[in-house]
């Protein structure tokens, strides 16, 4: 996934949080898409293995364009 992310010229970004009866919001959902291919993480369950770094390859490129489809 994260090779084809970081090949990519753009980027769809949604995500899905919990904040329910809680003062911490955390995102539950990752939904990344390209012009071909979409992913879905699962960040509950991966939340040991993702880290800002992963991830920050593809956010922090000034080569990818971020679309986000829940600008919040």
């Amino acid at each position: 996934m994260m090779d084809d992310l970081t090949e990519q010229q753009e980027v769809t970004v949604d995500y899905e949080r919990h904040g329910y009866r809680s003062y911490l919001v955390f995102i539950c959902l990752l939904q990344l898409s390209t012009r071909s291919d979409d992913y879905l993480v699962d960040t509950l369950l991966l939340r040991d293995e993702l880290h800002v770094n992963l991830l920050n390859t593809v956010f922090m490129n000034p080569k990818i364009l971020e679309v986000s489809t829940n600008p919040k």
